[in-house]
């Protein structure tokens, strides 16, 4: 079980996009018309965990997470970001109230070598 959310129709000089949060199927046939369809092409991608949080730290937290990311991982890490593919953020039961009292969720961004 689990939610991805990606950011698509990004514009890159005003900084706008639109956020998509959907559930992952084997195949689109039962997919309505009205329902936006995004198929993950395979990459090889580095994965990074946010800190577990209680809820009204976990926006900040995912922020942070992403800051960390782009301005420190990625600078040091001998990659960078393969713009071919699509990044994706993954919340699974770690996200449930009803199950945790802290939450996590991972950031999944795809990489090739510099």
């Amino acid at each position: 079980h689990g939610e991805y959310g990606f950011c698509v129709n990004t514009n890159m000089t005003t900084d706008e996009f639109s956020y998509v949060l959907g559930v992952e199927v084997t195949n689109f046939d039962n997919v309505e018309e009205d329902m936006y369809k995004i198929e993950v092409p395979s990459a090889t991608y580095a994965v990074f965990t946010t800190p577990t949080v209680e809820d009204c730290d976990f926006v900040e937290s995912i922020q942070g997470t992403w800051k960390y990311i782009l301005e420190e991982w990625f600078p040091t890490s001998g990659y960078e970001i393969d713009d071919t593919k699509l990044d994706f953020e993954f919340y699974d039961e770690r996200c449930h109230p009803w199950e945790y009292s802290k939450f996590a969720m991972e950031i999944y961004i795809p990489i090739k070598k510099i």
